[in-house]
């Protein structure tokens, strides 16, 4: 196999950071920033108060939980011959092309599993026990979805697990974890973004029934067919739009962008004449959220570009 070949028109020089950029799926990781966002942001609508340091905690640990995800899915099916057959459709495996290594992305794993689980145990001085099993409970997820003798992605639980970790764990988690408790409208809105997150993997799922068959993967769509498969993305389409007037509202994206904006702002103010180097993280997570939120179209109201100016004027 050549040490350079091209994927979706750029050369990938095997071992170099395209090629890890390839297996760690950036553009998947607003998959674990949403939900934590989401939590952050009702816990302070709910509550008033937002903590900076252990919301980036937070963030930093589901960013890390999905990089682990990411590249245990590229060696994981590697490992197991998924791309033998040469028909599966979506994007390369870095493993699989020999851009990277096994051996290499196994031991990446490892170290951010690592991480991951000191970046844990600092919540757990915050919060006790209760951060040591979900963290636990997720990052085993994330390591079994495609590692182990029968990976989760083998099975038709794929859907379910995702639904779970990436809805209920994380927008509740991060909800109870900044503000010790868990409020009505975050239940609806993790039900919601788990069910946006399940759906996506199901629409996937469909589209490789043939491709997964051949190769052993007894996904939901394998074991049960289009029409149970049908079934089932309906209703994840169906709880990803709760029916209540305000909890929909709060469901979309840009919504919650705009409310975890205000929060940041709102801290920001109070943060400026007292802590100089808190107010500049403050208005770095504020930029950084209107960034996203102009990536999704949403216009940047005057009282917000007003209230930017003044505390960068401060500054």
């Amino acid at each position: 196999m050549s040490v350079e070949q091209r994927t979706s028109g750029v050369a990938v020089r095997a071992g170099s950071p395209a090629a890890w950029l390839v297996a760690v799926r950036p553009r998947t990781l607003l998959v674990a920033i949403s939900p934590v966002l989401v939590g952050a942001a009702l816990g302070w609508q709910r509550t008033g108060a937002l903590d900076l340091g252990v919301s980036l905690v937070v963030l930093a640990a589901a960013l890390l939980m999905q990089v682990v995800s990411n590249l245990q899915n590229d060696v994981g099916y590697t490992v197991r011959g998924g791309e033998s057959t040469g028909t599966r459709t979506g994007l390369p495996r870095a493993t699989a092309h020999g851009w990277l290594k096994v051996r290499a992305v196994r031991n990446a794993i490892i170290l951010i599993a690592l991480v991951s689980t000191a970046l844990g145990l600092l919540l757990v001085l915050q919060r006790g026990w209760p951060v040591l099993a979900i963290g636990a409970a997720s990052l085993l997820a994330a390591l079994a979805y495609m590692g182990g003798p029968r990976p989760i992605a083998y099975t038709p639980f794929g859907e379910l697990t995702v639904f779970v970790f990436f809805g209920l764990v994380a927008v509740m988690g991060t909800d109870w974890m900044l503000t010790d408790g868990i409020g009505a409208t975050t239940v609806v809105a993790a039900v919601a973004l788990g069910a946006l997150a399940a759906a996506a993997l199901a629409v996937n799922n469909h589209r490789d029934i043939a491709h997964d068959a051949l190769v052993g993967r007894r996904t939901f769509a394998v074991t049960f067919g289009a029409r149970g498969h049908a079934l089932l993305r309906e209703a994840f389409e169906h709880l990803r739009r709760p029916d209540h007037r305000h909890v929909r509202g709060l469901a979309q994206p840009q919504d919650l962008l705009l409310h975890f904006r205000e929060a940041l702002e709102a801290q920001l103010h109070r943060e400026v004449a007292a802590r100089r180097w808190r107010a500049i993280a403050f208005q770095l997570a504020a930029s950084s959220c209107a960034q996203l939120m102009r990536m999704t179209s949403i216009p940047a109201s005057s009282s917000s570009r007003t209230s930017r100016g003044s505390c960068a004027a401060s500054l």
